[in-house]
């Protein structure tokens, strides 16, 4: 088994130092490429000195194509990883953001013994009191979200509807794709199963998302986008509303939870848990 990591960079420089000291301790990789995003920070100078020293053969690939690193705009980087990895001969392709900061090093060994076209390990925010799921955006089961304290655990792997932030695919479910924004992670998890791929998660098998409000970075939710109109919500006592900056004293409840909580296709259904 080779593997092809693949792994979006922009504006970390804060904590990426941390993520490749955990990436350095990965088992069974073949080569890692970083698709690097137009950064404010000295981003791209710690990945250079970072790939000097490397364990492994690593690529750097700069300025995709219309500022694709970003949660919703980052199909071109996909389709450019899909081209990477046909160019080369590795068997698997690991999806890992750069902000996962905990992840066991054995962890391509523990996704692929599953078997699975595409499976994906849950993940969880680093230090949250109380524990809480980070991908609710992205993970979905029976077309419904994962509750963000009590996400479905069957205590097995088990089949889902979709998956993001960090996913092992083999080659010919990747290759075989076809991956488009808003929605790159959901559109790649639907057209999988649509084209006869599975997909997969496993509770057993947890990583740690990094808890960025005690940093002041308050990120905005893919899945928080309404569509008519676009709408945001950032995490903080405002919503951004066309590049305006709304009060949320001054809006409904039910109207913030739509907001919040917006569906992104008509069979969206509300958080789904286990008790």
């Amino acid at each position: 088994m080779s593997v092809l990591v693949g792994v979006p960079v922009k504006d970390c420089a804060i904590w990426l130092s941390r993520f490749l000291g955990r990436l350095e301790e990965l088992e069974d990789v073949s080569r890692v490429v970083f698709y690097y995003g137009e950064s404010r920070d000295p981003t791209l100078a710690i990945l250079k000195e970072w790939t000097k020293d490397a364990p492994f053969p690593t690529e750097i690939y700069e300025d995709p194509p219309m500022g694709a690193v970003s949660s919703d705009q980052i199909a071109p980087v996909y389709q450019e990883l899909q081209e990477i990895l046909r160019d080369g001969d590795e068997t698997h392709f690991l999806s890992i953001d750069a902000d996962i900061m905990k992840f066991p090093k054995n962890l391509i060994h523990l996704l692929k013994k599953q078997k699975k076209d595409i499976i994906a390990p849950y993940v969880w925010v680093e230090n949250s009191v109380p524990p809480m799921f980070y991908d609710t955006d992205i993970f979905r089961y029976r077309s419904c979200r994962f509750h963000p304290f009590s996400p479905p655990d069957l205590g097995k792997s088990f089949e889902v509807d979709s998956v993001g932030t960090c996913f092992l695919s083999s080659r010919a479910a990747f290759l075989s794709v076809k991956i488009w924004n808003p929605y790159p992670h959901r559109s790649f998890c639907v057209n999988a199963r649509d084209g006869g791929f599975t997909v997969w998660a496993d509770p057993r098998i947890k990583i740690y998302h990094l808890n960025k409000p005690p940093l002041g970075i308050f990120p905005m939710p893919l899945e928080a986008i309404e569509r008519k109109p676009r709408e945001l919500w950032d995490r903080t006592p405002y919503i951004k509303k066309n590049n305006s900056t709304v009060n949320v004293d001054e809006i409904p409840n039910d109207r913030i939870e739509a907001l919040v909580w917006g569906r992104i296709s008509d069979d969206d259904k509300d958080f789904i848990y286990f008790k």
